[in-house]
């Protein structure tokens, strides 16, 4: 056996026709075959013409993932941030999602934001990326 470097194009039809396999043994009569991939989407906060906000968050098998939201650096701790997250649960509710889940910077003001949008702590990843905690928070969404 020997492993390569190749591209996604050339294991594409062995990666699709296996996975479809094990999923079919996974999932089979229990509930159907779940999107495995990400969709991305995009939400954008406006002040008349002036972008005052952004936030960017992907889907995938019932779990919306946020990747970014950021508010203009002069409009900080206006509650754009907070609309911003309060659309992506509205919208993760509408597109069928059960969770959302993030990444933040641990021991940090981000996680008491999040904890008051009704994020929980799921796990501490110490020493991660650049050697800085981050930790990894969910919400559990009902769907009514």
């Amino acid at each position: 056996m020997r492993v390569i470097g190749t591209s996604r194009n050339t294991i594409a039809p062995f990666v699709e026709r296996e996975w479809s396999a094990e999923n079919a043994d996974r999932f089979a009569g229990a509930v159907a075959p779940p999107n495995w991939e990400w969709r991305e989407y995009c939400l954008a906060a406006h002040d008349g013409e002036e972008l005052i906000g952004a936030a960017i968050f992907r889907v995938r098998s019932g779990v919306a993932h946020l990747k970014n939201v950021i508010s203009s650096r002069a409009r900080r701790s206006q509650g754009i941030g907070g609309a911003l997250v309060d659309e992506l649960v509205r919208r993760a509710r509408e597109l069928g999602c059960h969770k959302l889940t993030l990444v933040t910077y641990y021991e940090d003001k981000s996680v008491r934001f999040y904890q008051r949008h009704g994020f929980e702590i799921e796990a501490v990843l110490h020493n991660d990326a650049f050697h800085i905690h981050r930790c990894q928070m969910a919400r559990f969404l009902d769907q009514g």
